[in-house]
């Protein structure tokens, strides 16, 4: 009975096509693109997080570089409660076991994904559940057996695609019709194992896919090496644009493991070589080199077989001769003013994380080399939370790793960090001459902003404690000449103020590393009567804002004072008592989600 009104309400609703878009609907959808890229939503109900983590990357290497951003839904309550309907590009839908018992809660379902395809919504199903029967019951046909002797073969407009036949041994296929593809041919029978529908009105589109691509390759006579290349079809069936290259980058590509080392003095170098002669894994080997340019490097020389969190370092005979088309070392320097950050720098064209170079190294660093990495782009940046930093070209992007003593002001109140870089990021730009008075500014605990709604960048501290020091690593992440939809530094010179100038990574890099240089150089004389909060106060957003925090299961409502000298924040509450706030770990509204674990 449930599959019966289901199928009839599919065909009634979304054939026909009644339920349209409203403009208002649109509009809000566009405008929350334009500032982000695009997500991809993956549901993903009783799949265990290893499958996830697996599915997930192999969808990343399906796409262009930060092309989409990428999130996951695990349960029904999560699945209905949070509003993810006007706020991505796709859903794909891959659960395990969704044959409900539950009458109700599936046609709920039902309903939610009918509401998402009315507004235009692209769905992508896996699998031959009790949801992908209700939209596509009446296309239903005879089952496939798969080959258990080799592989399972199905073409695509002509083209053979193969796939393991491990993974399923039978499966119900698809009739032949306008909206069928991947073909099975056996004797004088065909089958499909996928199929599109598209709404004639909103576009919406959804495909359902037989065979599970999401857990193993199907590849293809004509590109043989690209293992997804089944599922990047299936994908661009509801209009996601794939690459189709094997040269789309992973974590384990040798380029992406190669860097160039630069250094204003030999003492600096040395240094450096000696730490690695002292650490016998410290994930890094330092080649030198007399090759003229980078590219001939790599053509020339021999790199060592690396594991994924190992990388080689590039050390040229001279930095200026040195040709590398992808960091401009000059103009670096050239904006430098800091008497020890930045003088020694590493420089990724691609990498996974500037986070993660000197994680086995950074305890044998000595307190006077901080060093710095720097990447055009990432591939697996980290956020606050464990979230994922998007790394778009035209973000500038570094990690500083610096040491300080036990017992020193900045190792006494190590939660300043992330503030001293929020500081130095926006510093460093508005006294940039001509650009004094744009609106850049600092948002709790670790956000850069333009005004009060739009976010540019962000900041993420890990610190570790041995031998007496303290270790940080300060990653930051600034969209400063980022191409469109995303907003940026340049763009906002450009169409908020009319100024022509254009920044560039590593001049804001290079001033944002030597103004940190000078806050912590000041806190650790005059701590909290030093330069640094002056300037917080100057560039944050929050003076005065009321705001909601929890406190026992409650929402209770204050007026935000400022921060105290750890850089938590003090709130005033109704009854004129003073509060501290701790971020939730993750994200910070200025209304929502905070935590009060101090009275």
């Amino acid at each position: 009975m449930l599959r019966t009104l289901l199928v009839s309400q599919r065909w009634d609703t979304l054939r026909r096509g009644y339920l349209k878009t409203s403009l208002a609907q649109w509009t809000r959808y566009k405008s929350s693109q334009s500032r982000r890229l695009p997500n991809i939503l993956l549901f993903c109900y009783k799949q265990d997080d290893s499958s996830i983590n697996s599915a997930k990357m192999r969808l990343e290497c399906c796409f262009p570089q930060n092309k989409y951003d990428f999130k996951d839904i695990r349960s029904l309550k999560d699945f209905f409660e949070v509003p993810w309907e006007d706020t991505i590009q796709a859903l794909i839908v891959w659960c395990k076991d969704l044959q409900l018992e539950d009458g109700q809660t599936l046609q709920k379902i039902f309903n939610l994904l009918t509401s998402y395809l009315n507004k235009g919504g692209k769905v992508i199903m896996f699998d031959h559940t009790q949801l992908t029967t209700a939209y596509f019951q009446p296309l239903f046909n005879a089952g496939f057996e798969f080959h258990k002797s080799g592989p399972t073969r199905f073409n695509h407009e002509k083209l053979e695609i193969s796939m393991p036949s491990d993974m399923s041994t039978f499966r119900k296929t698809f009739m032949e019709h306008k909206g069928g593809f991947f073909k099975v041919e056996e004797k004088e029978k065909s089958y499909y194992l996928a199929s599109n529908l598209e709404l004639p009105l909103s576009k919406g589109q959804v495909s359902a896919c037989l065979l599970p691509l999401l857990e193993t390759d199907a590849v293809s006579k004509s590109d043989p090496n690209d293992q997804n290349f089944a599922l990047k079809l299936l994908l661009e069936s509801v209009g996601l644009e794939c690459e189709h290259t094997n040269q789309h980058l992973t974590g384990k590509s040798t380029s992406f493991q190669v860097g160039v080392v630069y250094w204003t003095s030999d003492d600096q170098i040395l240094s450096f070589q000696n730490c690695l002669s002292r650490c016998r894994k410290s994930g890094v080997n330092l080649l030198s080199s007399a090759a003229e340019s980078f590219e001939n490097f790599m053509e020339t020389t021999a790199l060592p077989n690396l594991d994924s969190d190992e990388y080689t370092l590039v050390k040229p005979s001279s930095n200026a001769n040195f040709h590398y088309n992808h960091f401009n070392w000059q103009e670096f320097t050239n904006s430098l003013f800091a008497k020890n950050y930045g003088r020694l720098a590493f420089h990724f064209n691609t990498v996974g994380t500037t986070m993660n170079i000197f994680n086995k190294l950074e305890m044998s660093l000595p307190d006077s080399l901080p060093a710095l990495v720097i990447a055009n782009q990432q591939s697996q940046g980290k956020g606050r939370g464990g979230n994922r930093w998007l790394s778009p070209k035209g973000c500038a992007m570094f990690t500083l790793t610096i040491k300080t003593a036990q017992g020193s002001n900045l190792a006494n109140k190590p939660s300043l960090v992330q503030h001293f870089m929020s500081v130095a990021v926006v510093h460093a730009i508005r006294t940039i001459p001509g650009l004094q008075h744009i609106d850049l500014r600092v948002k709790w605990p670790n956000d850069i902003y333009f005004g009060d709604k739009t976010k540019l960048g962000g900041i993420l501290v890990y610190s570790s404690f041995a031998r007496g020091s303290f270790v940080f690593r300060i990653g930051c992440g600034v969209n400063v000449a980022n191409d469109l939809p995303l907003v940026s530094i340049n763009t906002i010179l450009k169409d908020s103020y009319g100024i022509s100038m254009k920044l560039s990574s590593e001049q804001v890099i290079a001033r944002t590393v030597s103004t940190f240089e000078q806050i912590v150089e000041d806190f650790q004389t005059n701590d909290d009567d030093g330069w640094f909060f002056k300037l917080y106060y100057k560039y944050w957003i929050h003076q005065d804002v009321r705001v909601t925090y929890r406190k026992d299961g409650k929402e209770l409502v204050g007026k935000i004072t400022g921060v105290d000298e750890y850089g938590f924040l003090l709130v005033e509450t109704d009854d004129k008592r003073t509060i501290t706030l701790h971020p939730d770990g993750n994200s910070f509204d200025i209304m929502k989600n905070l935590i009060s674990p101090k009275k």
